[in-house]
């Protein structure tokens, strides 16, 4: 999931530096001009250099030790009554087949590792050990859901009810004084991220936020486009 070396490797420049693959959309044309679109040709492969490369700016306190968050997971799970407040969550969708709560899991998840993106947090959701860590039976390369559902109950999701949870999670961790390590004089101390989730050339919503950008396309030419994308700000306790 992220947290060991693949069989890949990256790419590196003349100098010894990575050089990470081109963040593209899904259904963009490729970047190698074949002709497909990004997710039928070079993504899978270069999905697993981005997981490989990922450890770098995962988190100290993770990479030196699993114990640590499995410690974590306990807490949430017996003390915040984790899984009840992630099944409790519900969407606008008509009859779904994949359950609300599994797509809030996975997305609490990627907030915890610091999965970068939907399009890399699908390529975990392949991985048994995430897999185990969110409480489903491990099924190797099976996906308990892909980028595209979760972008779709991410614009369906009921927020009174995700609201009530964190409210719910902070009154009980402010009970029991977790807060009280990282407070001065009473005021409480966060910090501030910002995370990028979707990114795309076609597919967009009434609510993304519009760039321009260059993007390259035959004969090594570059061209400016319009890019579709999400941003959020992140609190983090």
């Amino acid at each position: 999931m992220g947290l060991t070396h693949g069989e890949s490797h990256p790419q590196l420049t003349s100098a010894g530096v990575l050089t990470p693959p081109p963040a593209l959309g899904r259904n963009a044309a490729c970047h190698c001009d074949s002709g497909r679109k990004y997710k039928r040709c070079c993504y899978e492969h270069e999905e697993r250099i981005r997981r490989q490369q990922r450890p770098l700016v995962l988190p100290l306190w993770l990479l030196n030790s699993r114990g640590k968050l499995h410690q974590f997971e306990k807490y949430a799970c017996q003390v915040l009554d984790l899984p009840a407040l992630l099944a409790s969550q519900s969407d606008s969708r008509r009859a779904p087949e994949i359950p609300t709560g599994d797509v809030v899991n996975s997305l609490f998840h990627s907030a915890v590792l610091r999965i970068p993106s939907l399009n890399a947090l699908e390529g975990d959701l392949k991985e048994c050990d995430l897999q185990k860590l969110m409480g489903f039976t491990p099924t190797p390369e099976q996906k308990p859901c892909s980028a595209d559902v979760v972008a779709n109950v991410l614009d369906k999701l009921d927020l009174s009810g995700l609201k009530d949870a964190i409210q719910q999670v902070i009154g009980k961790a402010e009970r029991n004084k977790a807060f009280r390590e990282g407070s001065y004089g009473g005021l409480r101390c966060v910090a501030i991220d910002g995370w990028e989730p979707f990114a795309s050339y076609d597919r967009h919503c009434p609510h993304c936020l519009v760039r321009r950008v260059k993007k390259k396309i035959a004969a090594g030419e570059t061209e400016e486009v319009e890019q579709y994308y999400h941003s959020y700000v992140v609190a983090c306790f």
